[in-house]
Parts: C-alpha cells; sequence; structure tokens
C-alpha cells in the first residue's frame, strides 16, 4: 500500500497492491486480517498520524504485529544536514515531514490507536536517529 506503485508491483499477481492515500486506502482491508503490518517512513508525513495508527491497529489479526519505523528528532537534524546542506538526501521529502517521534511522542499515540501498553516495546535505533515500536496483538 502506497501512494504511488510502480506497474510491475501492481500486475504481480502474488501482491495485492493498494494505491491512495492513507488512511482511507486502508479502510478496503479487512478487520483483524493480516499478520504483520509494516509503517515504515510513513508517519512524519501525515497530518493525522492517529486515523492511520487507528486502522493499522483494525486491520492487525489476533497474535500479529504491527512494526513502526520513524524518524526521531535527532534524526530531523541528521536528515536536514543530508538535505538542505549536502544534497544527498531528497530536499522535497525532508520538507514534507510533519513530526518527529522520539519513544515519548510515539508510545502515546500507539495506546491512543488501541494497542494496549503491555504490548508495545517501543525504542531508538540507528545511534537514536529513529523510533522503532513493535506492537503485538493479543490472541
Amino acid at each position: 500500500m502506497d501512494v504511488a506503485l510502480a506497474p510491475d508491483l501492481q500486475s504481480d499477481e502474488r501482491i495485492t497492491a493498494i494505491e491512495g492515500a492513507l488512511p482511507e486506502a486502508m479502510r478496503g482491508v479487512d478487520d483483524a486480517s493480516l499478520d504483520v503490518v509494516l509503517c515504515i517512513s510513513v508517519l512524519e508525513h501525515l497530518w493525522e498520524p492517529l486515523e492511520t495508527l487507528a486502522e493499522l491497529r483494525r486491520i492487525v489479526a489476533p497474535g500479529g504485529a504491527c512494526l513502526v519505523n520513524v524518524p526521531s528528532w535527532r534524526g530531523k537534524r541528521f536528515l536536514e544536514l543530508s538535505a538542505f546542506r549536502f544534497g544527498l538526501s531528497p530536499a522535497e521529502e525532508m520538507d514534507d515531514h510533519k513530526a518527529y517521534y522520539d519513544p515519548r511522542d510515539l508510545w502515546p499515540l500507539l495506546v491512543k490507536a488501541g494497542f494496549l501498553p503491555h504490548n508495545i516495546k517501543c525504542r531508538t535505533h540507528k545511534f537514536g536517529l529513529n523510533t522503532f515500536a513493535a506492537c503485538r496483538v493479543d490472541r
């Protein structure tokens, strides 16, 4: 699922490709239908991340997991340095960031979205440049 998918990915019969904006595009996915859901470098681009996290929670099956990765506030400095000073990253992607997340920012959103606190593991990684959360759903 993405706002734009490559034609070869869309035509691959082994893949169910859904193209569209979040969270609307997720509404066609059945409740509790996916064992593993990945949300990698997405939330920072959304004005309303809680809506998308609630949809992610809705589609994760009992016994499944949702894995979320976002840039942290420390990562913001390095991403912008890379994009705006050194030209190594796409500047338009950095200008599209609406937020950055440390564990203290992401964890409460995950709870509001419906993940139970005892099933959330949230930490920084990559020298503190990113925040990663693994959210399980009870059977």
